[in-house]
């Protein structure tokens, strides 16, 4: 028997982005894509409606900082995936890419 699949939503302000990622989760078994949010309203909205276990959230989405983003998504027992900014001056020295090919696998591993 399969184990259930790892509920998520997005919050990506762009739309390429979040094409992309959502391309990017399309494909991936281990993952349901429970629905995606532009806004960080949109995200608070989604997030208390569809309970997801995951969030990946933009950093900087509707400008609101990172503990604002985490409240907005209000998952008590789920978590928040950061995709990091790289013209955030604020963001971790080096390589803050995120390749989104990648992204189930990132999921998956932040529930195990």
């Amino acid at each position: 028997m399969s184990s259930p699949r790892i509920r998520v939503v997005l919050g990506i302000h762009g739309v390429e982005v979040r094409e992309a990622a959502f391309l990017a989760l399309a494909g991936d078994k281990r993952i349901e894509l429970v629905g995606t949010s532009a806004t960080a309203g949109e995200l608070a909205t989604n997030c208390r409606a569809l309970r997801p276990h995951v969030a990946v959230v933009q950093e900087g989405l509707s400008g609101r900082t990172l503990p604002e983003l985490v409240a907005a998504a209000c998952l008590p027992e789920g978590r928040v995936l950061v995709i990091p900014r790289p013209d955030n001056p604020t963001s971790p020295p080096g390589d803050v890419t995120i390749d989104l090919r990648d992204l189930g696998s990132m999921i998956a591993g932040s529930v195990d």
